[in-house]
């Protein structure tokens, strides 16, 4: 038998150094005490006095509450950022009330199969109700469900779909060369595959031009036609 506070609930797994349980419903979140009996009446003394030590607290949290997921569209090449606005991420505390960081887990799932697209992914966390989720390289293209979670076990699907597409891949630029400052106003012609706008919405390419130190500029795109930019 195992106590969680003052619920009581029989494992269904049991080897010499572990028991596997199914935590019991509860309406408010919080941490628990956790303790075992051999007969269901004498539990063992809590480790310590403190309610919140790792070895013996369980914690409930709140569901996740999602405003929305940007972009809606993500490319399967990889390092594609996802943002995932809602509320409840800041949700633990210590015990002295101020706010505990823990971390925070995204994955991504075939929206027709369940089948799993990606591992779990740590996201970064930016504010308070703001998380990003970096998308990796992925061999798959259609509608993916994101879920989250806060121990990589249990998963809360976001309640939105993005959709992955074959990202593009630049075989040539033309020409190579070019001054600094471009006073004349010279065009770049580059050219490649799964040059496809996501639903056929060209008004928001970007092209990144990007040294070896990292520092970026980012320019509008034009397409010309099939695989030009």
């Amino acid at each position: 038998m195992v106590r969680y506070e003052q619920a009581h609930v029989v494992p269904f797994g049991v080897t010499a150094n572990s028991l596997q349980i199914e935590a019991p419903q509860v309406n408010v979140s919080g941490a628990v005490v956790v303790s075992v009996s051999g007969n269901g009446q004498q539990f063992v003394n809590d480790r310590t006095l403190h309610y919140r030590d790792s070895e013996n607290t369980f914690e409930y949290s709140q569901p996740f509450y999602i405003e929305a997921l940007i972009p809606e569209y993500l490319s399967n090449v990889g390092n594609s950022p996802l943002k995932i606005k809602g509320v409840g991420f800041d949700q633990w505390k210590h015990a002295n009330g101020t706010a505990k960081s823990i971390p925070l887990y995204c994955r991504f799932v075939d929206g027709s199969s369940d089948a799993a697209i990606s591992g779990s992914i740590t996201m970064a966390r930016i504010s308070s109700n703001e998380y990003r989720c970096v998308a990796g390289r992925y061999d798959f293209v259609g509608e993916a469900k994101v879920e989250l979670s806060a121990n990589g076990q249990q998963w809360q699907d976001a309640g939105s779909k993005v959709r992955f597409y074959n990202g593009p891949k630049v075989t040539t630029i033309s020409p190579t060369y070019g001054e600094t400052k471009n006073p004349r106003g010279s065009k770049l012609d580059i050219s490649g595959d799964n040059f496809i706008c996501p639903n056929s919405d060209c008004s928001k390419i970007k092209v990144r031009f990007q040294n070896e130190r990292g520092d970026n500029i980012f320019e509008e795109g034009r397409m010309l036609s099939t695989g030009v930019i």
